[in-house]
């Protein structure tokens, strides 16, 4: 019995395919469903215990072979063979309540998987602070009375074209 892994993967069914495999048009009974189950709930190798956990692919791969990887993933989901192609159920539903499409799909300050670090500096470019994401800056600069505007939206704008500009706002200079 061989108890290697004799294939180099990323084909179905791998060098078995089809008729070829040993499992083909069979199924586990309910009892190997279970042990399978109850081995691979058991903990031991779930979460940070798995080998591979918080490994992402690209960590796997060097940069050529995970290009290819990316693109094939990509195509395999793209248009009409993705499996959620012309599914607008979840859009409907959103669309028809808008309190539960911004309970659903808002994710606030730091949670926020777009959220960027931002640095504020002196008028010496001499580092001031620090922040986890530009609204806790915001807050920061309204609290602290350093701008006028108590706008949060308006004392966004400033400090985005402060930042873009690379120019002062209030006589500090902000970078993402």
């Amino acid at each position: 019995m061989c108890c290697c892994n004799f294939d180099d993967g990323g084909r179905n069914g791998g060098k078995a395919p089809g008729e070829l495999n040993g499992m083909y048009g069979k199924t586990h009974t309910d009892s190997v469903k279970k042990l399978l189950h109850d081995i691979n709930s058991d903990g031991r190798h779930s979460g940070d215990k798995n080998s591979q956990y918080g490994v992402s692919p690209k960590d796997r791969m060097d940069a050529a072979t995970y290009d290819i990887w990316r693109k094939k993933q990509r195509s395999r989901k793209d248009g009409e063979l993705n499996p959620n192609y012309g599914n607008h159920r979840l859009h409907k539903k959103y669309s028809e309540n808008h309190d539960l499409a911004c309970e659903k799909q808002s994710r606030p300050g730091i949670k926020n998987g777009r959220a960027t670090k931002i640095s504020m500096y002196d008028s010496s470019m001499n580092f001031e602070q620090s922040f986890p994401y530009i609204f806790d800056c915001v807050d920061y600069l309204i609290t602290n009375k350093i701008v006028k505007s108590k706008n949060r939206n308006a004392v966004y704008q400033g400090i985005y074209n402060s930042n873009k500009n690379k120019r002062k706002y209030y006589g500090y200079y902000f970078c993402y």
